[in-house]
């Protein structure tokens, strides 16, 4: 009887541990099951930003390949859901390159449906600062309209305020510089403080240029 005793602890001992281990098995794996659905929204929202970009990058190759302003509003008016702030400028641009000599259709232009549907696009990504780190972007803007010399007043302070954020971060390159000064002398805008600072800062990156070449 004592060994049945000793048999019947030992046997309650194990069940015991193996209670526990299963406890601590199914513990884990439901942690794994709450952690995985959060892992995986990750994974489908890196992978829906990188479709995203995708799609930006192959609409702004379609568009500089775009062979007149027709092309390049077609494109548009099917994208404007998903176009963003270069893709936006990077269209401007195309229109204003194949329009700079040809006044009439520049006055036809300006009362197409989708080129007012894109310049409010424009205004829209200028207030939300969506040109943020696209100095290149807001040179070809500021150019564009300069070149169509279209500057309706939704566009100017918008427009300022994105050269004062790119002077600030000093990303303007020396070619940036002088296309935004040009730009707006065209379109006799004169904002004396921000011209101030393009000298400035063009006379800062000049001396930086010698001085790495001396």
């Amino acid at each position: 009887s004592l060994f049945r005793v000793r048999m019947g602890s030992a046997l309650l001992h194990v069940v015991s541990i193996a209670s526990a281990a299963s406890a601590s098995i199914f513990t884990a794996r439901s942690s794994t099951a709450v952690l995985k659905p959060r892992s995986t929204r990750l994974q489908l929202r890196l992978t829906a930003q990188g479709r995203e970009s995708a799609h930006h990058q192959q609409l702004n190759a379609r568009l500089m390949q775009a062979l007149d302003s027709e092309e390049v509003l077609q494109l548009t008016s099917r994208n404007c859901e998903q176009m963003n702030a270069v893709n936006i400028a990077t269209a401007l641009h195309r229109i204003a390159a194949r329009n700079k000599l040809k006044r009439s259709r520049r006055d036809n232009l300006f009362r197409d449906v989708r080129f007012q549907t894109l310049s409010e696009q424009l205004s829209d990504a200028l207030v939300e600062d969506e040109f943020d780190g696209s100095a290149r972007s807001v040179a070809d803007v500021l150019w564009s309209c300069a070149t169509l010399q279209h500057w309706p007043p939704t566009l100017l302070v918008p427009a300022l305020t994105a050269i004062n954020a790119q002077l600030s971060s000093e990303a303007f390159e020396a070619q940036h510089l002088s296309t935004v000064v040009w730009a707006l002398a065209k379109l006799e805008c004169k904002p004396v403080r921000l011209l101030e600072r393009i000298e400035m800062q063009a006379t800062s990156s000049k001396e930086r240029k010698d001085r790495s070449l001396s």
